[in-house]
């Protein structure tokens, strides 16, 4: 019985110290693994109708703590939580159009970068945000929320801010064409889908990047 209680508290520490919490504050202390250990974090998600609107940034994190939160809020880069990384969308900018606030998931590309999932900002959101500028009230809410739905892609981050704000390049035809350029059986499929929109979106991008273990 005693062997059977030390089993389990040696399997609880190693739990313990493998879902570590801990933040860095930019993408070079990421790339160069500096953390700064945390005790506690809280993970909250945002409502399922809210989700709609702002893709994939819909997490909040909080320490209990007033002073760590400011740092998580405002000036933290990424924070890995059980294992999962977390990155803050507060200064992510593509084509000079930021997400918002909020933490979204972020997943290793290729070692030392990150990719992450979320709605298309930039030059193609404010297209499609005019098409939809006639439609008000319930029915115009109702297809734009379904639009930021189908239009989740796939980003990288491969640089450091740069005055404060972190440039993110999106994962797109051209970006795909370099990545498989050394596997034409999976170029082919890719580029048998005929809508730019469903080969860029996430939905057959991630999978890609998965099946070619870029992403872990």
């Amino acid at each position: 019985m005693k062997r059977k209680g030390l089993v389990m508290l040696c399997l609880a520490i190693a739990m313990t110290a493998t879902a570590q919490n801990k933040y860095c504050k930019s993408y070079e202390d990421f790339k160069a693994d500096q953390w700064t250990e945390i005790d506690t974090v809280y993970l909250n998600g945002h409502s399922k109708s809210h989700q709609l609107w702002v893709g994939g940034n819909d997490y909040k994190l909080t320490t209990g703590d007033k002073a760590q939160d400011e740092i998580i809020k405002k000036e933290a880069f990424a924070v890995i939580c059980k294992d999962t990384i977390y990155v803050n969308c507060r200064n992510l900018r593509f084509e000079n159009t930021g997400f918002g606030n909020g933490y979204t998931k972020g997943y290793r590309y290729d070692g030392d970068k990150l990719c992450i999932v979320n709605k298309i900002i930039g030059k193609a959101a404010l297209t499609r945000q005019s098409l939809l500028g006639g439609l008000g009230g319930a029915v115009g809410g109702a297809i734009a929320a379904s639009s930021q739905m189908s239009n989740q892609v796939c980003y990288l981050i491969e640089s450091d801010a740069k005055k404060g704000k972190v440039n993110i390049r999106l994962i797109d035809d051209a970006f795909m064409a370099e990545v498989l350029k050394d596997h034409q059986k999976v170029a082919d499929e890719y580029n048998a889908i005929k809508k730019k929109k469903d080969r860029q979106s996430a939905a057959t991008v991630f999978p890609i990047l998965q099946h070619l273990g870029l992403i872990d």
